[in-house]
């Protein structure tokens, strides 16, 4: 009994020296990322934006809806009680266990007469966690927590953004629905105007025939833009958490507005933020816990039970039986492996070597994803104002032709082209503010920006 008791206390330094392997080199973020971006945002953009600076008060309560109703994220929410549900697993396994059988009752008659007997088990066992086994199992359990916490914020990250693109793309449409409407109340005029051309034998039918075709190339173009809005709309309504049939926008009269642009800020504290890096340094946990856990199988595990029983050999007098009980200390472990245990910990090994080069591949993807954010919305930039200088000097050279025809020294065709090419521009500068806002969106889901805080 006393070396058992020498054995149990120097048990602690055992497991010390053990447990005192150097631990594998981890990449650090601070060290290992650019001091700043390629692509600098411009001056006067904020460095905090949220999904709602790119929202109106329609795509607000969609955004809204979706967090609530989105049957993809209320899934993952369960995945994450779950979660919470395993670490209390890893926890009881660090407490001790208690088993209780009986009470237990017979009576049996024979040629001997009759007999009854009643009787009471109760066994307890702990496991003393001297090596970190069963806390490393906590550990792992916590990584998992996080984890689903993590897939969790990427979903509600990704559901913004397709929303916040199938809805932008639907009042895209819808732009350029009525700039079409416009284009074709021009050809309708010219077709007019041509009707009389070829009545006096200033044109050819081949004139008429091809402006005819122009005409239907728009309408095929106009139905093509409804058919992809209506396409949108029911996106938009699965991206919500809503049947198709009960769902519809409404088209509104859009004018595109300001694109909201954002200042990044730096590389390190991005890449604090974002779930995927967080799940890669995780892996770099998990990786350091199997390979502890793999250098541990080669120690004893030891364990403390007690059992107690009571027994009456006659059921009447049952609280006049025997009580017994016995308690224990007990080490297991394994002799011979025939190398396996070494195996595990060359396989946890390359395990850890893998996880630093994920998350080395995480972080790459990470400034990948911003700089090409950041070169989207610095292009886009740059063809806005292109294309607003381009607006201004066909807008002036439209009224100058309406100024002549009103004077009678510019014909109707002059100025039905010169409107056809203002409204041009105009789509150009819709396409523009949707290429400018998918950047955003872009730089928003690329900086790991929650929908859930606004």
């Amino acid at each position: 009994m006393t070396r058992l008791f020498v054995l149990l206390a120097t048990l602690p330094g055992l497991a010390a020296c053990a447990t005192s392997a150097p631990e594998l080199a981890r990449p650090d973020i601070e060290t290992q990322t650019p001091g700043d971006w390629r692509t600098f945002a411009p001056a006067d953009a904020p460095h905090v934006l949220g999904w709602s600076d790119i929202s109106d008060g329609q795509l607000a309560e969609l955004l809204a809806q979706a967090l609530q109703n989105n049957p993809d994220l209320q899934s993952l929410a369960l995945a994450r009680d779950a979660a919470r549900i395993g670490i209390r697993d890893a926890e009881a396994a660090r407490r001790p266990g208690v088993t209780v059988s009986g009470p237990n009752a017979g009576v049996s008659d024979g040629n001997g007469g009759s007999a009854s007997f009643a009787s009471l088990a109760v066994a307890a066992s702990y496991e003393l966690d001297f090596w970190g086994r069963l806390a490393a199992g906590v550990r792992q359990q916590e990584l998992v927590l996080e984890g689903a916490g993590d897939s969790l914020l990427t979903a509600r990250i990704g559901l913004a953004a397709d929303i916040a693109l199938t809805y932008h793309d639907i009042r895209t449409q819808d732009a350029l629905l009525q700039l079409r409407a416009e284009q074709l109340e021009l050809l309708e005029q010219r077709r007019t105007l041509q009707d009389v051309r070829l009545e006096a034998g200033a044109i050819t039918r081949l004139d008429l025939d091809q402006l005819d075709v122009e005409i239907l190339r728009l309408r095929s173009t106009i139905e093509d833009a409804r058919a992809r809005r209506a396409l949108s709309e029911q996106r938009l309504a699965a991206l919500v958490g809503e049947v198709p049939q009960s769902f519809s926008l409404a088209p509104v009269t859009f004018e595109p507005g300001a694109i909201p642009r954002l200042a990044p800020g730096m590389p390190a504290e991005v890449l604090l933020v974002r779930p995927d890096i967080r799940n890669a340094e995780r892996g770099l946990e998990r990786a350091d816990i199997s390979v502890h856990l793999a250098r541990t199988a080669f120690y004893p595990s030891f364990g403390l039970s007690a059992n107690g029983r009571y027994a009456s050999s006659d059921l009447v007098e049952f609280l006049d039986g025997s009580t017994s009980w016995s308690a224990a200390a007990d080490m297991t472990t394994v002799l011979f492996s025939n190398g396996t245990r070494r195996r595990n910990v060359e396989r946890a090994q390359i395990g850890a070597e893998q996880a630093v080069l994920a998350w080395r591949s995480a972080v790459l993807s990470a400034l990948t994803d911003v700089e090409n954010a950041l070169l989207a919305q610095d292009s886009n930039l740059r063809q806005i104002d292109i294309t607003a200088r381009q607006l201004e000097a066909q807008v002036r050279v439209t009224r100058a032709v309406e100024t002549r025809y009103d004077a009678g020294t510019a014909s109707m065709f002059e100025l039905i082209g010169e409107r056809q090419r203002e409204i041009a521009l105009r789509e150009q500068r819709v396409r523009n503010w949707q290429q400018g806002l998918a950047a955003t969106v872009g730089l928003l889901r690329a900086l790991a920006a929650d929908p859930a805080d606004g």
